[in-house]
């Protein structure tokens, strides 16, 4: 065949080549637009509500615990015997100083509160904090205005001159040991609304989403826009249609918002449209690029590769046909600049590839077990052990037969739940083991141990990784509480998420500094080999969710000095079992 013969034929490619590509920009239009576009916007959505969800549970486990401090610190007690001995104090001066002097007490003991007002039921008030006196005093009647009757709604928004707050509202009463009610006034937190934002929404902003909070009289309280906190939401954004337009940019907004934990609130979350349509235009442009320079390709690689190549690919067919029946021999690299030289090098490689991919695959099933040996060899802690021994022994010579017998009761169902050689059990198996083991530190630290579980119904069938949450418990109590000389609490909830559980295990003690948080996580993230002087049961814990559920689910930590710490532990939804122990034994 001479160069005149080929001519032909490079023309008739030529124009097939053309008529090609303009079928396929065609059909890349329409299919980013029926396809792509749907799908980029889902996933915003879906992004959207993840972050509207967690943030609104961040919020509300940080502004929560103002109200577990208060009756902490007891406060609330303090303040009621001090105004119910009012009589005794020589003037009423003496009486003010006196329940000034708690309120500051109580004002330094806990960072975060911007100010602090008490006024009790004969009218005296006291203010404390960065609020001057008449902001304090007006502002207290705001928060308590609607609200002396009616329990269920503790918070609101309120300004003072260019600072934004959020009031919390508390009715300093309780009850005693008859059930008769002690009142002893009322008294309002308030809560730089500009440190809330940076608790619970900064971290879930990504891009160009913003995430804020309207109250029951749909004010903007707290945002990521902050020139629009304080304002109304619909004096900011007008509805068009299914979106949203900004008065002053006139920018359209894609809006979702919930109901906020907080009572006749909403979350919500913002993207502009444009953050979702700027993608689809540059796909599309970055297609059109990348599908000429195919098609220009391809014309050259046929042109090269037409010429005198029947004798190599008949050898390169036959290699890979040896390939299939699961030889894998390089051949011999032929002295060739064109593609066919190409294709060879390429064939090569992808040998030398698959050789390599079959021995990390084999190194990574060796890895999977290893993991999974270390967990069995780690799953009860010898210093658990020890100490529930040792508790059992002092609970004897003490005389409390029962109590030992129970503590025995309860270690024996811990030792067998985690000598069980299943990998993954119910959720509810695994919450009845942590009971077991929480009725264990009951018994060892004497009143000065609470907790609480959460799970639903809808959830408590689904499966887990089996000895999920004992390790973080005993980590917890191991390192959270060495200098907390407060009660130890510990709070565990159950949920579902709209991809997967989420186990969220909160305590109150003595937390971390961000450099910790941060030297933890990259701890338990990082492929090293498991330290005894670290967090061996988050690491360990993390590493075997992700061998068996994949890289998307893992351990997370939220934590902030002198606050506590909150373990946010996230899986599959797993109806069924997804590692039989059949697959388990199966050789590598």
């Amino acid at each position: 065949m001479n160069s005149r013969d080929i001519k032909p034929f490079w023309r008739k490619m030529f124009n097939v080549a053309i008529m090609l590509y303009i079928v396929s920009t065609v059909l890349l239009v329409a299919i980013n637009i029926m396809v792509v576009f749907p799908k980029l916007q889902k996933e915003a959505e879906t992004n959207l509500d993840n972050a509207i969800s967690l943030s609104d549970k961040v919020m509300y486990s940080y502004l929560n615990q103002f109200d577990y401090i208060i009756n902490d610190k007891s406060i609330v007690r303090d303040l009621v015997n001090i105004y119910e001995r009012r009589d005794e104090y020589i003037s009423l001066q003496k009486y003010r100083i006196s329940i000034e002097e708690k309120v500051k007490d109580f004002y330094f003991s806990f960072s975060g509160i911007s100010g602090i007002a008490y006024r009790d039921n004969d009218n005296n008030f006291v203010n404390v904090g960065e609020i001057t006196l008449d902001n304090a005093s007006v502002l207290f009647d705001e928060a308590v205005d609607g609200y002396e009757n009616d329990r269920q709604y503790t918070w609101r928004s309120a300004n003072a001159g260019d600072k934004k707050y959020i009031v919390y509202y508390k009715n300093i009463c309780y009850f005693d040991g008859v059930f008769e009610m002690h009142s002893g006034g009322k008294m309002v937190i308030f809560i730089d609304e500009e440190q809330v934002y940076k608790e619970s929404f900064a971290n879930a902003e990504n891009g160009m989403t913003r995430m804020f909070t309207i109250d029951h009289e749909g004010y903007i309280c707290c945002g990521g826009i902050r020139e629009y906190v304080g304002k109304k939401f619909d004096d900011v954004y007008t509805r068009k249609g299914n979106f949203f337009a900004a008065n002053d940019t006139k920018e359209i907004y894609y809006v979702k918002h919930i109901p906020s934990s907080i009572e006749g609130w909403k979350t919500v979350g913002i993207i502009p449209m444009r953050e979702i349509y700027d993608p689809i235009i540059l796909i599309i442009l970055s297609s059109f690029m990348v599908l000429l320079l195919i098609v220009i390709a391809a014309l050259f690689a046929f042109y090269k590769t037409s010429r005198g190549i029947n004798v190599p690919l008949i050898r390169l067919s036959e290699q890979l046909k040896n390939i299939e029946n699961g030889h894998y021999d390089t051949i011999e690299q032929i002295e060739d600049e064109t593609e066919i030289g190409y294709l060879y090098y390429s064939f090569n490689e992808m040998v030398s590839k698959l050789n390599k991919q079959f021995n990390e695959n084999y190194i990574l099933n060796l890895k999977i077990k290893e993991a999974y040996i270390q967990t069995l060899e780690k799953q009860i802690n010898p210093h658990f052990i020890f100490n529930t021994l040792q508790l059992i022994q002092m609970i004897t010579l003490a005389g409390k037969t029962q109590d030992a017998f129970n503590v025995c009761g309860y270690f024996g169902e811990v030792v067998r739940f985690n000598l069980n050689d299943a990998t993954e059990v119910r959720i509810y198996e695994e919450i009845d083991n942590l009971k077991n083991y929480f009725k264990i530190l009951e018994f060892r630290y004497y009143g000065e141990f609470e907790y609480t579980i959460s799970l639903p119904d809808d959830i408590k069938d689904f499966y887990t990784i089996k000895f999920l949450l004992q390790p973080i418990v005993e980590n917890a109590m191991q390192h959270a509480f060495e200098y907390n000389k407060s009660k130890c609490r510990i709070d565990v909830l159950v949920r579902r998420m709209n991809d997967g559980i989420v186990f969220i295990i909160k305590d109150n003690g003595i937390g971390m500094t961000k450099e910790k948080a941060k030297e933890v996580t990259e701890y338990i993230e990082s492929e090293s080999n498991i330290s005894k002087s670290k967090s061996i049961g988050l690491k360990n814990t993390n590493q075997r969710i992700k061998l068996l559920y994949g890289e998307k689910y893992g351990v997370r930590i939220y934590s902030k000095y002198g606050k506590g710490t909150t373990i946010m532990i996230h899986i599959p939804e797993n109806e069924r079992k997804k590692h039989l122990k059949e697959e388990e034994q199966t050789d590598v």
